[in-house]
């Protein structure tokens, strides 16, 4: 039950941040909103490596939920408007390659970190903050400020019903199977 939970407030932080990150970037531009969804995701690990207390992590997970899916939309959007259109796919292929590739390494190092310590949420820390110094540095100019900013998610219904329940059956399958799958396996007596 506490890991449903726990994976639920992933999933609705994530939700929380796709609908709230546009206004927050209309509020104070993207290298603000990504230095200030980093210094969440950095607060989010810093409670999950204070001991395992199901309702602090189920706020832990919100709060990281909310402040990834807020820096893939700033960044997304940021590399939308500082790209040419000639080379905008190939650049955000890279993105996704590297988010991918950065995820596998990530896990494959799980291996190495003893997670009955605050050492995984140390190391998260750690490269959070890193990730902040290069967009606090970075002379590149800012997108400008969005004219509005909303997810219409009537409106997706109605263009596309069957891709919103796929989007939702998706998500839905892939948090599962993300937060439940170590559960399982670990049960089943792996390591």
């Amino acid at each position: 039950t506490w890991a449903g939970l726990i994976i639920t407030g992933l999933s609705a932080g994530g939700l929380a941040g796709c609908i709230l990150t546009g206004p927050l970037v209309r509020r104070v531009g993207h290298a603000r909103a990504f230095m200030v969804l980093s210094a969440l995701i950095a607060l989010a690990n810093a409670a999950v490596g204070a001991g395992v207390h199901p309702l602090l992590w189920i706020a832990a997970r919100a709060l990281y939920g909310f402040a990834i899916c807020g820096l893939f939309i700033v960044a997304q959007s940021w590399l939308n408007d500082a790209v040419a259109n000639a080379i905008r796919g190939r650049v955000m292929a890279f993105f996704y390659v590297a988010y991918v590739a950065g995820l596998g390494v990530g896990y494959a190092t799980l291996a190495l970190v003893d997670i009955r310590t605050a050492d995984a949420p140390l190391i998260g820390i750690v490269f959070t903050a890193l990730s902040i110094l290069p967009v606090g540095m970075t002379r590149l100019a800012q997108p400008p400020a969005p004219q509005a900013a909303s997810v219409a998610l009537r409106r997706a219904w109605r263009i596309s019903p069957v891709g919103v329940a796929g989007m939702l059956a998706v998500g839905g399958l892939s948090m599962s199977i993300a937060g439940f799958a170590p559960i399982h396996a670990t049960a089943k007596g792996y390591s």
